[in-house]
């Protein structure tokens, strides 16, 4: 090869190398992006996932306390630790549901850390729980704290008291205590036990909206209350939780529901005087207590009254 050549060759070759460099510029560029891009979408995965399991928690806490609680009224079941029975029924929902995104390159856990009564409400259960979601690049810790409401669950507490004592039933609406009340009732050497004899109370657990509870001293609201079966706010009633463990009081802000009496004609009231407090942590208590009568309503002949004692005539307007 002549000195012409060499030079021809030579700066071919240093025209290649731009060539080269850019060449390998882009080969990185689009290594870069595609890793961006799969970044991106392990990202969005993540972030569906995440957000799927924070929806259903609150759903799937509920059918858990569901579950429970109507084990206890239609099985006569009984447990000692209700958030313990929560949490494993709770888990093994979460777990099923978790599992289906191990499927999608996700690995996915939602450990249910603590259920507790809220300390300001209690028609509301606290659930806490740690979420983890990991990918082969990308690793999503999250603690969580969901509310979840007990409005429209079934009350137990009735149940667990009642069952031993006779039968007791239910329409979906209002429990019906038949004779097993007032049975419990004469086993604790009650005075004036048959005025709950085919007494009902709600079933179901209904927040009281008629605030504050002093306007409860007209028979309007109180007739209103009791027709709709609302439950109240109370320190010394149990807390659902509570309730599912045959507890009628307890250390956390609980409820409390008034028992309705059987009605008696017009004619016959004269003959009522007192009996029975009507609220349910009094008669389902250790030492139930007395309560005057108190009409609320008068239809077609028919009286409706309530025993309340002092203490919770003072809380609800009555004087």
């Amino acid at each position: 090869m002549d000195q012409e050549g060499y030079v021809m060759a030579g700066t071919s070759f240093l025209l290649l190398i731009p060539v080269i460099l850019i060449s390998v510029s882009l080969i990185n560029f689009f290594q870069g992006e595609n890793e961006i891009i799969g970044q991106s979408i392990n990202s969005e995965t993540v972030s569906f996932a995440a957000g799927d399991i924070k929806r259903n928690i609150p759903i799937l806490a509920r059918e858990a306390m569901l579950n429970i609680s109507l084990s206890l009224i239609d099985n006569n079941e009984t447990i000692t630790n209700s958030t313990e029975s929560i949490k494993t029924q709770l888990q093994l929902q979460i777990n099923d549901l978790t599992t289906t995104y191990n499927y999608q390159n996700l690995n996915v856990s939602c450990n249910v850390d603590s259920i507790e009564t809220s300390p300001h409400d209690p028609f509301l259960i606290e659930f806490d729980f740690t979420l983890n979601i990991k990918t082969e690049n990308l690793k999503h810790e999250e603690k969580l704290s969901r509310l979840v409401s007990i409005e429209g669950m079934p009350d137990p507490l009735p149940f667990l008291k009642c069952r031993q004592y006779g039968s007791i039933n239910h329409d979906n609406i209002r429990i019906f205590y038949g004779t097993s009340l007032s049975s419990y009732l004469e086993s604790k050497n009650i005075d004036n036990s048959s005025y709950y004899e085919n007494a009902s109370s709600p079933f179901i657990i209904k927040k009281c909206p008629y605030e504050p509870y002093p306007s409860h001293g007209s028979n309007e609201t109180m007739k209103n209350c009791q027709s709709n079966g609302f439950y109240h706010y109370s320190k010394d009633g149990s807390c659902y939780l509570c309730r599912l463990e045959s507890k009628e009081t307890c250390e956390h802000f609980g409820l409390e529901v008034f028992l309705q009496p059987v009605t008696v004609s017009n004619s016959n009231y004269s003959m009522v005087i007192n009996g029975p407090c009507s609220s349910d942590h009094v008669i389902f208590g250790i030492d139930p207590y007395m309560g005057n009568s108190l009409v609320y309503n008068i239809k077609n002949e028919t009286v409706y009254f309530l025993f309340l004692d002092d203490g919770h005539g003072v809380k609800y307007g009555i004087n």
